[in-house]
């Protein structure tokens, strides 16, 4: 039966220029073998997309079946739907999302039978890659037209009948994980941040080395407390794969690193502690060569407003049912903070649709469609290692700490709203953000001591709020020329208090604060948000 506790939510960021499902063949009249006009890999070189096929006007019921290859080019991977009833009046088409996902599809892969006179159309939709772990609510419903008709018949429905279709994840809530969680920054903040490196330049483990002598063992260790392992591949367009067996801080592990252009920089998921003698083995990328670095983590930079927007593809298994939700986005993040408390993350997304994998007639559904993937092992962050900062503007933020501060909740809006056209479809297919509805607020409770920031309040000045959030029992990374790294998340907001009200109902003084953050031409920003945590650098396209 359905558990709850056995749901999972995956996701995968889309590329900014192919956002939501996409075609891959339009609507054509069916063959008895047909191919791709547009292939997945096109989208998404190193992912997969699962394939929702569309089926119309259908004179005799058949089936369509789907040969294709995963983005080793070599894994095959097949899927042929359930049959597929010839339409009627009331169900001119059928639609069905393959529970298999593909990088490639064959030529002439896509094989039917039956099927007479029907129309077939195929998009993609983004196989999620990346485990989310969140509690979530799932909402789909319909606008509709019940035309208040006068017929001479005393009753108050005669034609009830469906518009657009809305999808939400009405509850995403979570802990703050500093590095699992970094998707949101990209969606709610920037999506071009500034990324570096801990250190800047990786420490070399390894100098430039022929493939063809693989297993390679590495010349230098990892530093402690561990690394991140950086591979510089050069000489080569093959495809191929770089294994490393090692140690973490949470024991043996092997991991698999894939190249899928040949020549680039790739990075290990896993910050490793030693990697074993011969560790490093490489297939493929043919008379290439590898140099090995390591870094402890990367720090990346955020301001808002921003360029654009990440919109994601998420994976969700509710317990019962598996579906995929293209063309997701952001509408608000929370972040709660409350010193006697953990942190927490209220969010709420948009989606374009909910389109169920697999076959829909299985009863009961017990088994989860989507990719396996590992665990996030970051811990989250508590309340009590925050430390708050106020300097006046025009001043070096984080210099001066506040200590009275004992809760606060920081909430971004992105401002994301969809647009529906006529494209004889129920769902959206374009995001706009409407400016005047980006913000940033903040609502607070502090100790009243003075009246120091009261004034702030009285002059309507503006200053600079500094927020950290970090984790100094399980967050240390990495010490770089006497300088201590932790993961953390920093906020920056030239800010201005909106409400100052004292609070008398306890045994001590307190006051509710609420405010704003307000553009800085001098900054050039309204909110800039520093992450030092140990996600790749290539976090967005992995």
């Amino acid at each position: 039966m359905g558990s709850v506790a056995r749901g999972t939510l995956a996701l995968a960021l889309e590329p900014t220029t192919n956002q939501g499902r996409q075609v891959l063949l339009p609507a054509t009249t069916v063959a008895a073998s047909m191919s791709l006009t547009t292939q997945p890999s096109s989208i998404v070189p190193a992912g997969h997309m699962h394939l929702m096929i569309v089926i119309a006007g259908a004179t005799a019921s058949g089936t369509v079946t789907i040969a294709g290859k995963k983005a080793d080019g070599t894994t095959a991977v097949s899927e042929t739907t359930p049959t597929i009833n010839a339409a009627t009046a009331n169900q001119a088409q059928t639609v069905y999302c393959t529970a298999a996902s593909y990088n490639t599809v064959n030529a002439n892969g896509i094989t039917t039978t039956g099927l007479t006179n029907a129309t077939i159309t195929i998009y993609g939709v983004i196989q999620g890659t990346k485990l989310v772990p969140v509690t979530f609510e799932v909402n789909e419903k319909f606008d509709y037209h019940d035309p208040a008709d006068h017929r001479g018949i005393a009753y108050g429905h005669f034609r009830y009948n469906q518009l657009n279709k809305h999808v939400t994840l009405s509850k995403l809530d979570s802990a703050f994980y500093p590095d699992t969680d970094l998707w949101l920054a990209l969606m709610a903040v920037n999506n071009n941040p500034t990324v570096t490196t801990i250190p800047s330049t990786p420490t070399s483990l390894l100098s430039a080395t022929a493939v063809s002598g693989s297993p390679l063992s590495l010349t230098t260790q990892p530093t402690s407390p561990g690394m991140m392992l950086v591979f510089t591949v050069t000489g080569t367009s093959a495809y191929g794969t770089i294994t490393i067996t090692g140690t973490t801080a949470a024991g043996a592990v092997t991991e698999t690193v894939v190249c899928p252009g040949g020549a680039g920089t790739f990075y290990s998921s896993n910050v490793y502690t030693s990697v074993a003698a011969s560790g490093i083995s490489v297939t493929g990328l043919t008379s290439g060569s590898v140099a090995v670095g390591g870094i402890f983590g990367t720090d990346w930079v955020f301001t808002l407003p921003g360029s654009n927007l990440y919109t994601a593809a998420f994976g969700i298994f509710t317990g019962t049912d598996s579906s995929v939700y293209p063309f997701g986005f952001l509408e608000s993040v929370e972040i709660d903070h409350d010193v006697t408390k953990e942190m927490s993350l209220v969010m709420k997304a948009v989606t374009q649709d909910q389109v169920i994998l697999g076959n829909r007639a299985t009863s009961p559904l017990t088994q989860s469609l989507l990719p396996s993937l590992g665990q996030p092992y970051d811990m989250p962050y508590a309340s009590w290692p925050a430390q708050i900062y106020l300097d006046p503007l025009g001043s070096t933020p984080f210099t001066t700490i506040y200590n009275d501060l004992m809760s606060l909740k920081l909430t971004i809006s992105t401002g994301l709203t969809p647009t529906f056209v006529a494209k004889a479809q129920q769902v959206y297919d374009r995001v706009y953000q409407d400016g005047p509805k980006v913000d940033v607020k903040f609502d607070g409770q502090i100790d009243f001591r003075d009246v120091v920031q009261y004034e702030q309040f009285r002059q309507n000045q503006k200053q600079l709020l500094g927020i950290k959030f970090a984790n100094q029992q399980y967050g240390y990374i990495g010490n770089v020329g006497g300088t201590l790294y932790y993961k953390s998340w920093s906020f920056t907001l030239p800010a201005k208090y909106s409400t100052f009200d004292e609070d008398r109902s306890k045994e001590k003084v307190e006051a509710k604060i609420s405010g704003i953050a307000e553009y800085e031409p001098t900054l050039g920003y309204a909110m800039r948000l520093e992450v030092i945590n140990q996600a790749s650098p290539a976090y967005a396209t992995t």
